[in-house]
């Protein structure tokens, strides 16, 4: 990510953003890793200038890896709906699952870059 801007330079207002306008119906902690997959994807020199139904299946495919490394299995957040996002591996690689609950946030987070970056 060429010319890329970081992550923990922003984290602060988005945060502050987003529980103004969610608060407790859509928390933080659940939704920032998601947030910060699109802001930093949409600055990625692959697709820039790309609109975002360019990007989004090969986001999506890339999702579940991502998650991965960003969130922690043994962190309390990844508990999703009646099992834990990390249960996914072996129910069947029903990644798609963790994607439909979370795809508006990585948008939200993409559309968020593209405006701020341009």
């Amino acid at each position: 990510m060429t010319g890329a801007k970081r992550w923990e330079d922003y984290h602060d207002t988005y945060r502050s953003d987003w529980d103004s306008r969610f608060g407790k119906n859509k928390p933080w902690d659940e939704h920032q890793y998601a947030y910060r997959y699109g802001w930093e994807s949409a600055q990625n020199v692959r697709w820039r200038g790309k609109h975002w139904k360019d990007a989004e299946r090969d986001l999506e495919s890339n999702f579940h890896s991502w998650s991965e490394k960003h969130w922690h299995g043994s962190d309390e957040r990844m508990e999703h709906k009646d099992h834990p996002v990390s249960a996914h591996k072996t129910m069947g690689g029903k990644v798609e699952h963790v994607w439909d609950n979370f795809k508006d946030t990585v948008k939200e987070g993409w559309d968020r870059a593209r405006m701020e970056f341009r």
